[in-house]
């Protein structure tokens, strides 16, 4: 969804989608069948901004490279959150080293 509008009784829909229903359907709305015209469409201009900050943290996810988690062995010191994690043993002996 690039370009949300809301209904007046606050249906959302995409603006091309909507307008193409009511071009083919008539002046109805596909929820309610109550009529509906696009004048009565309102931009959902918050909901744009968080599609597009969701878009974004997508994106960045995507293009982020991933490293792969290594085998900690019972042996190794615990180095990281991710290591307590996978070994928990050593994590809580160190609870105990005075």
């Amino acid at each position: 969804m690039t370009d949300p509008v809301r209904s007046p009784l606050g249906h959302v829909f995409e603006r091309s989608v909507i307008e193409e229903w009511i071009k083919k359907q008539g002046h109805v709305c596909p929820i309610t069948m109550s009529p509906l015209s696009t004048l009565e469409l309102a931009p959902d201009d918050e909901l744009a901004e968080e599609i597009r900050r969701w878009q974004l943290r997508r994106d960045l996810d995507e293009n982020t490279p991933k490293s792969p988690v290594k085998n900690v062995s019972n042996d190794a010191k615990v180095a990281s959150p991710i290591a307590e994690i996978l070994n928990p043993k050593n994590a809580e002996d160190d609870l105990y080293d005075f």
